[in-house]
């Protein structure tokens, strides 16, 4: 495991206190903009980047299958307790999953957190994973002193996320659609 996911293995516990938090927050977001998603024909979800499973919860909730997946074992462990089906899986390493093997993807406030290398295989790997649609939901591709603040502390890779988050995703899918969904926030969504 890198060291971003032993940061993410020892940061799971306190991950675990905003659990009901995040799937109230999570869960507003959705219910507020599941309509800019084509989401009828939806059954299967993947969550990469899971965590303790709160964004996963929430479509679970909704009806859908939703399987996640995370590079940390302690945030594997606490998705499961958190009654979400989760397995550990690398980014970087490729996935097990097959090719248009779930009906959408997603992934929240992961993309923001990762190297440019990962960044570029999370989108790879959402693309080649989802057969219909890929939802991405993380911070908007501007500055903020509030998040600025915040993720100086992680010291992960949003500020590279900030100058280069856009012109990767659009690199790596075609027609990507962005909705503000909160106010720090967008839904980056693609066929």
């Amino acid at each position: 495991m890198d060291q971003h996911g032993m940061l993410f293995n020892k940061i799971a516990p306190y991950y675990q206190w905003f659990f009901n938090y995040q799937v109230w927050h999570y869960g507003k977001i959705v219910d507020q903009n599941i309509h800019l998603i084509d989401h009828k024909n939806i059954d299967t979800i993947l969550d990469i980047g899971c965590g303790t499973g709160a964004f996963g919860y929430v479509f679970k909730k909704q009806g859908y299958e939703v399987m996640g997946i995370d590079v940390a074992p302690e945030m594997v462990k606490r998705g499961k307790n958190n009654d979400l089906y989760c397995e550990t899986g690398d980014i970087s390493k490729g996935l097990k999953c097959k090719d248009n093997s779930y009906d959408m993807v997603i992934s929240a406030m992961v993309a923001h957190g990762l190297t440019e290398d990962k960044r570029v295989n999370l989108y790879k790997e959402a693309r080649r994973i989802a057969d219909k649609i890929v939802l991405i939901q993380d911070y908007k591709f501007e500055r903020n002193i509030f998040v600025d603040l915040i993720e100086k502390v992680e010291g992960g890779g949003y500020f590279n996320y900030i100058k280069t988050g856009e012109s990767q995703i659009n690199s790596i899918f075609e027609n990507v659609v962005t909705r503000n969904v909160s106010r720090h926030l967008n839904w980056y969504i693609s066929k």
